[in-house]
């Protein structure tokens, strides 16, 4: 009610109050910045109005119970900015130096421990007046006059897991929400560095029957996962085959004296992919390890579908059930010979 009867008031009418009865407010307070409502620390909400060239806070609200003051207002929603219940405490997620995103003030150290394969932690504090600065990772910012920090803080906020955007001070760093593990009512946007091209971040566990295809979870049939759906590759006709979920992996189709073909399956190494062309593991594979071109090659909604390789326009699949999963509708693929192409709409060589 409180705040509710200061918001009606002109600022006007307050400043002239403040000339003549001064004892209920402080002067020259450090987290006034302007005017409006501010918290004067983790649990008092303050209203600061200008008088000439210093601000004057009206005390408004105490914030009780597990509330903080945020922004200006009295809420349950965890707060980073007061760690004194130690529930948001920073969290290596990859080794480097990284600024902390609620304090200017604080920066970060994740060394990686080459025994146990985690990241030791260690936090340090600018001082003599100054803050971090995540362009040249020195404390070589000066503060404002009243010692609070230039720019907007938090630098990074998260509404819903999964959100991610980068600092605009250095977009090499970046952040992805999750759940903190200290707090799981906190979304909180963990920290990384960009080093030498991309770097895979977990943001879901998939449970149950679902597995991960293209960046999310499904229960749909997944050829990637053969830990949870057995998918081997079946040889139609004899030859050398590519894999068309994995680019380092292919497979030889070879045909016995009974007429059977059996299958040999070989993986590339030494950074290379399987070239369907010069049937060689001779195109390297990107600075990140990962695939160059689209996988999986060839995908399938429908029996009856088909389609070539447009590397190699000698090999072609037929969709079908696969005999292990008969809810997979799978492309099994063949192999044109003498060089033919392969014509869809015939389902010919030419």
């Amino acid at each position: 009610m409180i705040k509710i009867l200061l918001v009606s008031i002109s600022i006007a009418v307050l400043i002239q109050c403040f000339e003549t009865q001064t004892t209920w407010f402080e002067n020259t307070i450090s987290f006034c910045h302007a005017t409006g409502y501010a918290c004067k620390n983790c649990h008092e909400v303050v209203l600061c109005v200008q008088n000439g060239s210093n601000f004057t806070a009206v005390p408004v609200e105490t914030c009780d119970g597990i509330s903080t003051c945020n922004n200006g207002t009295c809420s349950t929603k965890p707060n980073p900015k007061c760690n004194d219940s130690n529930l948001t405490n920073f969290v290596c997620q990859t080794g480097g130096m990284y600024p902390d995103v609620y304090d200017c003030k604080k920066f970060h150290y994740c060394i990686k421990d080459r025994t146990k394969g985690n990241y030791n932690h260690f936090t340090e504090m600018c001082g003599c007046g100054y803050s971090y600065n995540m362009k040249t990772m020195f404390c070589d910012i000066p503060l404002n006059n009243n010692h609070t920090c230039k720019g907007s803080f938090p630098k990074a906020t998260c509404d819903l897991p999964g959100e991610t955007g980068y600092l605009p001070e250095n977009p090499a760093l970046y952040y992805i929400c999750r759940q903190h593990p200290r707090n799981a009512d906190l979304i909180y946007p963990f920290l990384y560095a960009c080093e030498n091209g991309f770097t895979a971040i977990p943001v879901e566990t998939c449970s149950g029957d679902s597995t991960c295809f293209n960046g999310t979870c499904t229960t749909k049939p997944n050829p990637n996962c053969n830990d949870k759906i057995k998918i081997d590759f079946i040889c139609q006709t004899g030859g050398l085959y590519p894999d068309i979920y994995d680019c380092k992996k292919y497979h030889y189709c070879v045909k016995d004296r009974k007429t059977n073909l059996t299958r040999f399956t070989e993986t590339c190494s030494c950074g290379y992919s399987f070239n369907m062309k010069t049937t060689f593991c001779d195109i390297p594979l990107q600075v990140n390890g990962t695939c160059k071109g689209i996988y999986p090659k060839a995908m399938c909604n429908t029996a009856g579908e088909t389609g070539y390789m447009s590397e190699n326009p000698s090999y072609y699949y037929i969709c079908r059930h696969h005999p292990q999963n008969y809810a997979m509708i799978y492309p099994f693929l063949y192999l044109c010979e003498n060089g033919k192409k392969y014509d869809p709409p015939s389902y010919l060589c030419h």
